[in-house]
């Protein structure tokens, strides 16, 4: 069981990814290059152990998983609302879930592999089963990609929010 601090979630600072006992297991950070996003897991020493980055922007940007230096997987961002779902095609994981609420899962035919709860009592946390040890970083990157839609939806439904508002306001 892994945790990650919503606090840290809706920022955009370094994700520490905590275990049971609170201790810092993962750091996951976020680079921007070239106008692309890439987010890299490193262990507790700073080895890197996986990163997931924007090969192509544009309406339908594309993605790229590495693990050890080697390609593990291409994706495309699905053009949806708050609900994601897209298919990693090397590793056979099927990833969905809901943007706003933070859930969630990976699965492999009829295995679970992640899935993710938001736990709202005090501190608000962003709870995170993983099958084994050997995907965490795989799933890690993944979440990390996930938030950082669901920031961007948030960011979108405030200002639509604040534009009816204001054009209920002037009327």
């Amino acid at each position: 069981m892994l945790y990650i601090n919503y606090e840290s979630l809706i920022t955009n600072s370094t994700l520490t990814v905590r275990n049971k006992e609170s201790k810092v297991e993962y750091l996951i950070t976020n680079q921007l290059k070239n106008d692309a996003e890439c987010f890299i897991i490193n262990s507790l020493y700073g080895d890197e152990l996986a990163r997931i980055t924007q090969i192509n922007a544009g309406i339908i940007p594309q993605y790229k998983l590495i693990q050890n230096n080697k390609l593990i997987s291409k994706f495309l961002r699905p053009l949806n609302f708050s609900n994601e779902i897209f298919y990693l095609s090397r590793l056979h994981w099927l990833v969905y879930g809901n943007l706003l609420k933070m859930n969630y899962k990976i699965r492999l035919f009829n295995q679970e592999i992640l899935k993710t709860k938001l736990v709202k009592k005090v501190p608000k946390r962003l709870k995170i089963s993983i099958n084994t040890l050997e995907n965490e970083p795989l799933c890690l990157c993944i979440i990390a990609i996930l938030n950082f839609w669901a920031k961007d939806k948030m960011n979108l439904e405030k200002n639509e929010l604040c534009e009816k508002y204001l054009a209920h306001d002037l009327l």
